[in-house]
């Protein structure tokens, strides 16, 4: 990001520079190197926040970044301004609940929708959203339709979560 390197490590996330000047003597002026690729200081970012296991849950477009930390049960945005907990708009309890449930988080970008798609693989199949259904016109049977998978989308445009979707992706 912005031609530095981004570290996402289990427990932290942090920026090194790359390219740069950045090695100095004790007067202050550069040192040359013999090779024109130079990794700087690695800084961390504010916040006790990391990948987990889960790097599938990365996605990225412009200047931010997309990421889940299943240990602290939080979905995240990395941008400009930091390290930004987005399952707390709302959403913090879901999360808490469904990543005991789940064995992936698979994240991607939706370029036409711009949403962070997020689609959590569950361990077994659950009701999905807590609906049932009536599988003809008289409603004397009930239906509850079951799922091993739950997707929903972050919209950066409402700054919450905005859709849970009926699909599982197998790319994005």
């Amino acid at each position: 990001m912005d031609n530095n390197l981004t570290i996402f490590q289990e427990n932290k996330v942090s920026q090194a520079l790359i390219d740069k000047d950045a090695i100095y003597s004790a007067e202050g002026t550069p040192l040359s190197t013999a090779s024109n690729v130079v990794i700087g200081q690695v800084s961390p970012y504010v916040g006790d926040y990391g990948i987990s296991r889960n790097p599938e849950s990365f996605a990225s477009f412009g200047f931010r970044r997309y990421f889940v930390d299943r240990d602290r049960n939080a979905v995240l945005r990395l941008s400009r301004d930091g390290i930004t907990e987005i399952s707390s708009y709302g959403m913090r309890s879901f999360f808490r609940d469904e990543f005991k449930k789940a064995n992936k988080a698979y994240g991607m970008f939706d370029i036409h929708s711009k949403s962070y798609i997020l689609s959590l693989s569950l361990d077994k199949d659950y009701d999905y959203n807590n609906q049932t259904y009536s599988n003809d016109s008289f409603g004397n049977s009930i239906v509850v339709p079951q799922t091993n998978y739950k997707t929903l989308s972050f919209d950066d445009k409402v700054n919450g979560w905005s859709s849970f979707y009926t699909f599982d992706p197998t790319f994005g």
